[in-house]
């Protein structure tokens, strides 16, 4: 998900327009910016990834869907 703003310990992000807070206390070293993207499990974010992982993660993602959804 990318981040959008940041508050504290939270991050509003967004998917393919869905938005969700998100938690980014695991992140303190180095702390995520706005326009990062993270991976999130269960609410949380666990790893800053950098843009074109980014892509090609929700890429392999959407295609796993169409292939479930088929």
């Amino acid at each position: 998900m990318k981040i959008m703003s940041i508050d504290g310990h939270t991050a509003q992000c967004d998917r393919d327009g869905i938005q969700r807070n998100v938690n980014i206390y695991l992140l303190q070293q180095p702390s995520p910016n706005i326009g990062d993207y993270v991976l999130v499990h269960v609410g949380y974010a666990i790893q800053i990834i950098e843009q074109q992982e980014a892509i090609k993660r929700i890429s392999l993602h959407d295609e796993m869907q169409t292939l479930k959804d088929s």
